[in-house]
């Protein structure tokens, strides 16, 4: 049973922040686009491409990509402990509903002569039963702040969904670029020994001072050096895989090594990005735990303002007491009360608390607020950066391009006696470095575009159908109730 809510949410403005980033997406420098609508519905904003709003790391078309992040949906201890909250959450949303029923309790005892144990003097029984009205919507309130308490926990394990989807496919980025830059490194290897060997044979006609050789040799170390760091770097990353994979070294292992040749190059085709709307971005369960925050805090302040008025409690008992056990159960004596408990004098506590708790929504009201713009930055960030990195990428080709015709042409000529030393030396070491710079821009492009699918997410992608379905119905409920 309850009354009339005596608490009003203050009136908060829950629309989309308006400031001058709206202006700015129209500046995107991509086919992907990135309007402010924050009209559009939610059909609208379920409409991008399943791989890129979902199982994003799909769009990437890599199996062995594929199976480590479904892996670790599957037996990442992070992911399990947050799911265990979140099953706690549920828990006690129940033990919160239980208020809109009255407790029952049962008590029994008997009497008996220490001398003669066995031997019952009286015996009695009764049943008693209480309940809470809810004149003032004060448990109605925590009810609703337990269920938007649940859609946090529901929304903070979608977070980890996604950053454990994240975290592994960047690991896998890492470590295939640096298979990419163990392959270049052994090309380099190769060349800059064929190269020394040239030289050597030239120092032993005199054609060459014995500097040239020892240049070239200390050329040749510095890739030496460069291997080394990349096989450690290979083995980290393959241990940070483990960690993440919930310690499964084998599977891991298993899955690095049946990488086909094929796949260990880093040059993937990247789809444009279709267009996002602000609409989109309220399935991101960060502003989805956000909207919770800022809910269960408003119940909790309604709560806190209902303290202040009186408490009805309606009690019930039926109890026996008798002598004879046989005659217990004969004669019930039945009591009804009407509890009415109201504050007086509490110093000030009832009151301070009520303006705690309207400090606590303000906060999560800016903290809400914030957290829009931060997903906005982090979108057009990202955009933004794929822009520049894909014009990083193509400069950097052709760089190298040139810079391999100048090696095949200097070669050619000291080889001919045409050019000197040093600047054969300056031509090879551009030209590696370049190498290594390309592997690098792709790996920047790459991560730049797993960050992208990241943010604009909606991370219901659990390994359970059941919990995906809950997740997916929870995300629809927080984006209605935002409209």
């Amino acid at each position: 049973m309850s009354g009339c809510a005596i608490y009003t949410t203050p009136q908060m403005d829950l629309n989309l922040p308006n400031t001058s980033f709206n202006s700015a997406f129209n500046a995107t420098p991509l086919n992907a686009t990135f309007k402010s609508d924050a009209e559009k519905d939610l059909t609208r904003a379920e409409s991008a491409p399943s791989q890129i709003r979902g199982m994003w790391w799909k769009n990437f078309e890599r199996q062995q990509l594929n199976k480590l992040i479904e892996h670790a949906l599957q037996h990442n201890f992070s992911l399990k402990s947050q799911l265990a909250l979140t099953k706690a959450s549920e828990l006690a949303l129940v033990q919160q509903n239980a208020s809109d029923y009255p407790s029952v309790n049962m008590s029994a005892g008997a009497t008996a002569d220490a001398e003669q144990i066995n031997e019952i003097r009286s015996g009695n029984i009764g049943l008693s039963s209480s309940w809470e009205v809810d004149l003032w919507g004060k448990l109605e309130s925590l009810q609703e702040k337990a269920q938007w308490d649940l859609v946090s926990q529901q929304a903070i394990y979608k977070m980890r969904l996604n950053t454990v989807a994240g975290t592994v496919a960047n690991i896998w980025l890492n470590w295939q670029a640096e298979r990419e830059k163990k392959l270049l490194y052994a090309s380099q290897f190769a060349r800059t020994k064929t190269a020394l060997e040239v030289i050597q044979r030239r120092f032993a006609m005199g054609k060459n001072s014995v500097t040239s050789v020892w240049q070239q040799q200390r050329l040749l170390e510095s890739i030496k050096s460069q291997q080394v760091n990349n096989q450690s770097q290979l083995l980290v990353l393959e241990q940070q895989l483990i960690s993440w994979l919930g310690g499964d070294m084998n599977t891991v292992f298993t899955l690095l090594q049946s990488t086909p040749e094929q796949e260990v190059s880093l040059s993937l085709a990247l789809d444009p990005v279709p267009e996002i709307t602000l609409s989109q971005l309220q399935v991101r369960p960060d502003l989805q735990q956000a909207y919770a925050k800022l809910q269960a805090a408003d119940k909790l302040a309604a709560a806190a303002a209902a303290e202040k008025f009186p408490r009805l409690t309606l009690r019930a008992d039926i109890k026996s007491s008798k002598t004879n056990t046989v005659a217990l159960f004969d004669d019930w004596a039945k009591n009804f009360i009407v509890g009415l408990t109201a504050p007086i004098f509490n110093g000030g506590a009832i009151e301070a608390k009520r303006q705690q708790r309207l400090l606590q929504l303000e906060a999560s009201f800016a903290d809400y607020q914030q957290k829009w713009l931060d997903a906005i930055l982090d979108v057009q960030t990202a955009l933004i950066n794929e822009g520049q990195l894909f014009r990083v990428a193509e400069q950097l080709q052709i760089q190298l391009e040139l810079a391999q015709k100048t090696v095949r042409v200097v070669s050619l000529k000291y080889r001919n006696g045409k050019a000197t030393y040093l600047a054969l030396l300056r031509a090879q070491e551009t030209s590696l470095n370049l190498e290594r710079q390309q592997v690098n821009a792709k790996r920047s492009l790459l991560a730049n575009r797993i960050k992208l699918y990241r943010e604009i997410s909606h991370s219901n992608f659990s390994q359970s159908p059941d919990l995906q379905h809950h997740l997916l119905l929870t995300s629809h409920s927080v984006v209605e109730d935002i409209k």
